[in-house]
């Protein structure tokens, strides 16, 4: 349990948003746009509540990869970053 109330932000939440068929018959340049919106869209989201002081947990799956790159990138950690406790589990 966790001291404080957090906001539970959930990759599902913004799939449940999609409209049927969203990602039918898509070409793979389309595709990769789509999941890109898709994740810039969540992180602006989850970085906007932490910057107004709210305790956030995002509920997602990353590779390290990825972590790596979007921590990198000042859009996504822009006053944010200090703030943010992460966790990436190692592979087993």
């Amino acid at each position: 349990m966790l001291p404080e109330a957090h906001l539970h932000v959930q990759l599902n939440a913004f799939r449940d948003m999609e409209p049927p068929g969203y990602w039918k018959d898509l070409d793979p340049a389309t595709s990769e746009l789509r999941i890109e919106a898709l994740c810039r869209a969540m992180h602006a989201a989850v970085a906007a509540h932490a910057r107004h002081g709210q305790h956030v947990i995002f509920d997602t799956v990353l590779d390290r990869a990825s972590v790596a790159r979007y921590r990198a990138q000042s859009w996504f950690c822009n006053g944010w970053s200090n703030s943010v406790r992460a966790e990436v589990s190692k592979p087993s």
